[in-house]
């Protein structure tokens, strides 16, 4: 193909994977095999054997494989992370996902749009329920036991939004997701002595830790 002979004829360090998320694994998979670095956009895999896969690849090529969920990087989570012990213990936590996609009416409309095409790996648990997810992952840790989820469905068949509880020791956490709705409301972790409310997941700005008997603090101060 034509990809294959550009990587193994130019002089790449590295390519970025910003296709749609079917197509992750193939484009990642080819760089992978040439020995070219790989930033692929977020979910870096749709599932557990593609993941595997990639890893693999990297393994015998030496080079690097990450995935672009910015999120890991931003200092809000690690400070979210660090006041957990002043709110504790934690009983209960939302992690909310929701947004009415810009491409929605045309949809709507009649118009076929890729952001509701199946086939190309959008449903709203990939594309936008993956923050949430991850954001679970990175503050909490693995959840214990089994993943419940449940998603609700155009009539077309297409994974409009859905929700998901995550078991942790002493709480559950609740994540919700939509691609046709947004609620505007923060996410948030509830604990004894009182609550963390996050404005965006995917790009925190402004955090708010509220303690139970008054008082609150920015723990991301200056963002913007």
């Amino acid at each position: 193909s034509d990809e294959k002979q550009m990587l193994e004829e130019c002089e790449l360090d590295a390519v970025s994977v910003c296709t749609w998320n079917s197509q992750h694994k193939p484009c990642t998979m080819l760089a992978l095999d040439a020995g070219v670095n790989v930033l692929c956009e977020k979910p870096a895999a749709a599932d557990e054997i593609s993941l595997e896969a990639a890893i693999a690849a990297a393994e015998r090529s030496g080079a690097v494989f990450a995935e672009a969920m910015r999120p890991a990087h931003d200092p809000a989570i690690a400070r979210i992370r660090s006041a957990l012990g002043e709110i504790g213990p934690i009983r209960s936590a939302r992690f909310e996902f929701t947004q009415y996609s810009s491409r929605y009416d045309r949809f709507l409309a009649g118009e076929r749009v890729n952001t509701f095409d199946r086939t190309l790996g959008n449903a709203a648990l990939l594309d936008l329920g993956v923050y949430a997810i991850s954001c679970a992952l990175m503050i909490f840790g693995e959840p214990q036991g089994e993943i419940v989820s449940r998603s609700a469905f155009l009539d077309c068949g297409f994974e409009a939004s859905g929700n998901a509880l995550l078991s942790y020791p002493g709480f559950v956490l609740s994540v919700v997701y939509s691609k046709v709705c947004a609620s505007g409301q923060p996410s948030v972790i509830v604990g004894e002595r009182g609550s963390i409310e996050i404005d965006r997941l995917s790009e925190p700005k402004k955090v708010v830790l509220k303690l139970r008997g008054g008082g609150e603090r920015e723990l991301c101060p200056g963002a913007v």
